[in-house]
């Protein structure tokens, strides 16, 4: 999908979140509510906020120049292989409020382990990091030298938690399920709906009972948004909850089957 048509079609969406989405006063589970009070509230702060986004400004000032193999979908806004560090921090990093969305989550769930398929530079990694500290990060990046920059970003950072693997989601996730199962899965990469589907369903059955699958870009494309749809009915999640940018998938057992648009 070219640029012009994914930009059309992510306006169209907007429009559609927009009429549709409704915030706090229009939940009525429990958990919802909770989830406004501690995980949607953007006021919450943390002390670890600032020199992750030290590091993000850090990335975004530089220009050195990198050769991106790319396994998945490609970048929105460029095709060339040759990209600049400050390009793929202002355009593939996730922005601060969902990426701190993502750490308040973890913390305030009390999460201990996290699958992230898609690391990038490696900022969203950091956060989850911090709000892990007690746990930890399995992160995997397809493209090697992206995947190098993630390290010496959480080196930077003196990250002890994370584990930084570099290859195919398609290769990597399996030999990390035989050996744990996950509070929080994020789904950031090759963002194609068939291949979103393939790798919720090898990873489903290791996220933990209350746990978390977060997937991003769900708006990204025709079949991205075709994907979350058949997620969003799939028997597996009991709650769903789509705030455009991403959306997060609970199991929640025992909870009558829900979803949500939700206005952030």
């Amino acid at each position: 999908m070219n640029v012009v048509l994914c930009v059309v079609f992510r306006a169209i969406q907007y429009g559609k979140y927009i009429l549709h989405s409704r915030g706090i006063h229009g939940a009525h589970s429990a958990f919802i509510f909770d989830l406004f009070e501690h995980v949607f509230d953007e006021g919450i702060v943390f002390y670890s906020f600032e020199a992750i986004e030290n590091e993000r400004a850090r990335l975004k000032g530089s220009n050195e120049v990198i050769d991106v193999l790319d396994l998945g979908a490609g970048s929105k806004f460029q095709s060339s292989s040759q990209r600049k560090i400050s390009q793929i921090a202002r355009t593939a990093l996730k922005r601060p409020k969902y990426a701190r969305l993502l750490f308040r989550l973890c913390n305030h769930l009390n999460y201990h382990n996290v699958l992230e398929l898609g690391t990038s530079l490696g900022v969203t990694t950091a956060y989850l990091s911090h709000a892990v500290s007690s746990g930890s990060v399995y992160s995997i990046e397809g493209s090697k030298s992206i995947w190098e920059k993630a390290v010496e970003v959480g080196n930077n950072l003196n990250l002890r938690n994370v584990h930084y693997l570099n290859g195919a989601f398609s290769e990597v996730v399996p030999s990390i399920l035989e050996k744990k199962t996950f509070d929080l899965i994020f789904i950031d990469g090759h963002h194609q709906g068939d291949a979103l589907i393939e790798y919720v369903e090898m990873v489903q059955d290791d996220l933990n009972p209350d746990g978390c699958l977060v997937v991003d870009d769900i708006n990204w494309s025709p079949d991205m948004q075709e994907a979350w749809q058949k997620l969003v009915q799939s028997p597996t999640f009991s709650l769903s909850l789509d705030f455009f940018e991403m959306g997060l998938l609970f199991k929640k057992e025992g909870m009558v089957k829900q979803h949500h648009v939700i206005k952030y």
